[in-house]
């Protein structure tokens, strides 16, 4: 498996907006797995206020289940898609949830 990550962090609200994949990201991960031998895959870490979620999806089911348009591929996170993806034996999901204890005072940046 070669492996191409990305990944977002979510403000409060706007936990469900959707991550887009560039298209010349799907050009590089095939070029490196060309090299190596490997059959491409994405890992799609989300950081939602308390929970994270790592996706794992081969680029042959990413392209499948979300075409891309012109510009990119965008990889849904509502509700509704979240169940989807969780059902789907192809996608290899790890969730956390998770508590900060001790953080940065953001109203101080």
């Amino acid at each position: 498996m070669g492996i191409s990550v990305k990944g977002r962090s979510r403000s409060e609200n706007t936990e469900n907006t959707s991550l887009n994949i560039n298209n010349s990201d799907f050009d590089k991960v095939d070029s490196a797995c060309g090299a190596f031998g490997c059959i491409p895959y994405f890992a799609l870490v989300f950081d939602l206020k308390n929970t994270m979620y790592l996706f794992i999806i081969s680029k042959e089911k990413l392209l499948k289940i979300h075409p891309p348009n012109k510009a990119a591929c965008s990889w849904k996170m509502t509700d509704k898609k979240i169940e989807e993806y969780l059902k789907d034996e192809e996608i290899k999901t790890i969730k956390f949830n998770y508590e900060n204890l001790s953080w940065w005072d953001e109203s101080k940046n």
